[in-house]
């Protein structure tokens, strides 16, 4: 019997030494990994935090190291992977921090904002850290700017986010200015830029990599006589769109009149000299021999914010 106990007790003894051993191999293999990764010997580094995860699967150190190697070596499927197996593993809090943190590199490098924002505020749940918090302001300021610069007004202003800035900017009010017959000023943009068909083609252009125009290119001749001046200012956000109608007078003399519309300015005043000089120069492109004899400006409605 006392026989039987001492071996049970040497058996214990050798799976904790055997298991210290394999622990101590983990720690050597993840130390020659991170010792090569900082002389830049990425991909020796790799093989070492391979062998380290073949020997122990859940080494969370291990999988965030060979996550920050796959990223220095520009496999990215693989680092998020990595980053993924960790963050379904590990309950440490600096751990998930750090792999949610590579999980949203991966995302970045690979140009997809929206997910790698999510990823870093995901990363911050876990540890508060300045530095991550300023990246996703920077990469919120990149994705809303961003999107906005297109190559053709179609790949846009039928987008839902475009709609929600549209009505952001557009006072909430419903006037004549088709037909005399009242509708919101945002469902007359898109009537003016939807038709008529064939004829509506519609402009796009970028100016100084910051202010996006957009306009409706109709033919100015009766019968088709409404267009649409849609500017914005990507780094202060604000925009303004400018509607051009025409009318009869009293004594059946044709008139041209632009309706300025903008929850952003207050009057004509406040409006920036940049905007005014692309706005005649679409003037002089659009109306060429017509004069523009009204212009009305509507700002912000009061007790309605923006």
């Amino acid at each position: 019997m006392l026989k039987i106990k001492l071996n049970v007790k040497f058996i214990i003894i050798i799976f904790i030494i055997t298991n210290i051993n394999a622990a101590q191999d983990v720690t050597k293999l993840i130390l020659k990994g991170e010792s090569s990764f900082q002389k830049k010997h990425y991909l020796t580094a790799e093989k070492y935090f391979k062998l380290a995860i073949k020997k122990e699967p859940n080494n969370t150190r291990a999988l965030n190291n060979l996550s920050v190697t796959y990223i220095k070596l520009k496999n990215y499927g693989s680092a998020q992977r990595c980053a993924e197996e960790v963050t379904k593993i590990s309950k440490d809090k600096k751990i998930l921090a750090a792999a949610y943190y590579n999980w949203a590199l991966t995302y970045e490098k690979r140009k997809s904002l929206a997910w790698a924002i999510k990823q870093y505020k995901k990363s911050i749940e876990y540890r508060k850290n300045s530095r991550i918090e300023k990246k996703i302001k920077e990469l919120e300021a990149i994705l809303k700017k961003s999107w906005l610069f297109s190559t053709h007004y179609y790949s846009i202003i039928f987008e839902e986010r475009f709609g929600i800035l549209l009505k952001e900017i557009l006072p909430d009010i419903k006037v004549g200015l088709l037909e005399g017959k009242k509708k919101s000023l945002d469902d007359i943009f898109y009537s003016i830029m939807s038709g008529p068909k064939g004829h509506n083609q519609g402009n796009y252009y970028v100016v100084n990599d910051r202010y996006v125009i957009i306009t409706s290119d109709t033919d100015f001749e009766p019968g088709n006589e409404e267009d649409v001046f849609f500017w914005y200012d990507t780094e202060k956000e604000k925009g303004i769109v400018v509607f051009q109608h025409s009318f009869y007078n009293s004594d059946v003399r044709y008139r041209v009149a632009l309706y300025y519309a903008s929850n952003d300015y207050k009057n004509m005043d406040a409006l920036p000299k940049i905007f005014n000089e692309e706005l005649l120069k679409w003037c002089k492109v659009e109306n060429m021999f017509l004069p523009v004899e009204t212009k009305r400006f509507q700002g912000p409605v009061k007790g309605k914010s923006k």
